[in-house]
């Protein structure tokens, strides 16, 4: 009977399949600049809102929330370590936020903020690692039938940064 019993649990166990609940879209990227020691990704999350908070101590943090209103771009140049290194890691990434209608924009400096642009360097490098408003750049964002042709160059006046512009195109 307990055979039977613990026979039938690990059926059911194993049977058992999770849901992939994560539905990023549009990963066919094409990029014009990406440094080469490292990677870069760009990544269209479609109906999605960014959500740019504070916390206590005035450090930037974001979430994402549903929105079929806007969808939020995700640029992130991440550099090659060696396995052997600890504490090597060296991420910058930038968020964006448009209006799912939007066909053609181009914004500078101040203007940013109206797409909550955010600079994010993660890193061991003590005190200046984290999230930044971007409010110096440009911005060129363009709906084609290849997908968003997207440009932009731009500086963190509060942190040293690797990558200070991108362009590509995501589908």
């Amino acid at each position: 009977m307990k055979k039977l019993l613990l026979t039938s649990l690990l059926v059911s166990l194993l049977s058992c399949k999770s849901t992939n609940t994560c539905a990023i879209e549009n990963k066919d990227i094409v990029f014009e600049k990406c440094p080469e020691d490292g990677t870069c990704t760009l990544v269209v999350l479609k109906n999605k809102k960014l959500n740019v908070l504070s916390d206590d101590l005035g450090s930037l943090y974001f979430s994402l929330s549903d929105n079929e209103a806007t969808h939020v771009f995700h640029y992130q140049y991440k550099r090659n370590v060696p396995e052997d290194v600890q504490d090597g890691q060296h991420i910058e990434e930038v968020y964006f936020e448009i209006n799912a209608n939007e066909t053609n924009l181009t914004i500078e400096n101040e203007a940013l903020q109206q797409t909550k642009m955010i600079f994010g360097r993660h890193c061991y490098c003590k005190g200046q690692a984290g999230f930044f408003k971007v409010n110096s750049g440009t911005l060129q964002v363009k709906k084609t039938t290849a997908g968003f042709e997207i440009q932009s160059t731009f500086i963190s006046k509060e942190v040293p940064q690797i990558i200070s512009s991108f362009s590509g195109t995501a589908k």
